[in-house]
């Protein structure tokens, strides 16, 4: 079954379903909206959604079709009058998750204290109940990777499909904890002092790059909203939807990770003037940790070092002012929410 193209809007009293289903068999169409979730099916087309309210069938209106656009629109009418679905235009977040990936759970010794009545073999006793640090990951587990570092057993095949972004040689098998001292000591071999020097020395073009007006700069300072394109909200509709079960740090490092990759995009935005080029791909992989070593970072500060070192070993421009404008950028992004360049 295919996921057809839709778009939901919006007013006081319904949410407006459009579903552009060029193929549709229109005698085996139908919808049920029960609650939060809503069914879509049209021969060979299947739609299923959660919304952010609740939602009922109109009894006083029904869905028409548009034949020269294979275009359906569906008049569901809100349970709660006036209630405001928020984020409609990030379709998503609606999509129906097929799986849910769950964090492995914590478990934590509450309490090792000795009752006083058993005092005998004191000595001995406390020696065996001696408190022990446990490695952060076990030799048997296979390292993880990817978003939340959830995805195994598919390191070999990455690190040869992509060996020209992917640093991390060996990605089964070096412990999360062990990327961040290979990724540095690999850095500090590839830094190049003569390249630095001279993007120092001569910096009238880097000076115009910093300089360069970005739009997340104006959207910021005339608080503007930034809209979805057609191309954006299809994309987002083929990237899907998972649910993930993540506890308090993999949360943060998700983020953080989240906040690596938009600085190597700032960077590349930036220093091409809002153009991509055919080094753009390579650039944003190759200045973020979380792209290029599967790197778990565990503090904004960390982050941001590793952002700022990569930017000064790798790309064409290699100059702190410009480094830290680029972190400047990277904040002005991510405070103006999930709709942004």
């Amino acid at each position: 079954m295919l996921t057809p193209n839709f778009e939901l809007k919006q007013t006081d009293k319904h949410v407006i379903l459009e579903i552009k289903a060029p193929l549709a068999n229109i005698a085996q169409t139908e919808l049920v909206a029960d609650d939060f979730n809503v069914f879509f099916s049209s021969p060979p087309y299947y739609l299923r959604l959660k919304l952010p309210g609740q939602v009922r069938e109109s009894p006083t209106e029904s869905g028409t079709y548009d034949v020269d656009g294979g275009i359906f629109t569906f008049r569901l009418e809100k349970v709660v009058e006036g209630q405001n679905f928020e984020d409609l235009d990030l379709i998503g977040k609606f999509l129906f998750a097929h799986k849910k990936y769950q964090a492995r759970p914590k478990i934590e010794v509450l309490d090792d204290v000795v009752p006083s009545s058993e005092s005998e073999d004191e000595d001995e006793e406390q020696f065996w109940i001696a408190q022990q640090t446990l490695p952060a990951e076990s030799l048997l587990t296979t390292p993880g990777y990817g978003f939340a570092n959830k995805v195994t057993g598919n390191g070999a095949a990455l690190r040869e499909e992509f060996y020209e972004i992917i640093e991390l040689t060996d990605v089964e098998t070096t412990p999360v904890g062990e990327r961040k001292l290979r990724r540095e000591r690999e850095e500090l071999e590839k830094f190049c002092e003569d390249h630095y020097l001279a993007d120092f020395m001569e910096p009238s073009e880097i000076n115009a790059i910093i300089e360069f007006k970005a739009p997340w700069e104006e959207l910021l300072e005339n608080k503007l909203e930034c809209k979805l394109t057609p191309e954006e909200t299809e994309y987002l509709k083929d990237l899907g939807n998972r649910d993930y079960l993540l506890d308090a740090q993999e949360t943060k490092s998700a983020l953080l990770s989240l906040a690596d990759i938009v600085f190597a995009y700032a960077y590349n935005f930036r220093t091409f003037t809002g153009e991509n080029t055919v080094e753009s791909a390579w650039t944003i992989n190759k200045l973020s940790a979380t792209l290029s070593w599967f790197q778990t970072h565990e503090t904004a500060a960390q982050m941001k070092v590793a952002s700022i070192r990569r930017s000064l070993i790798y790309p064409l421009y290699r100059h702190y002012g410009l480094s830290m404008k680029v972190l400047e950028d990277t904040v002005k992004i991510l405070k103006l929410g999930r709709r942004q360049y």
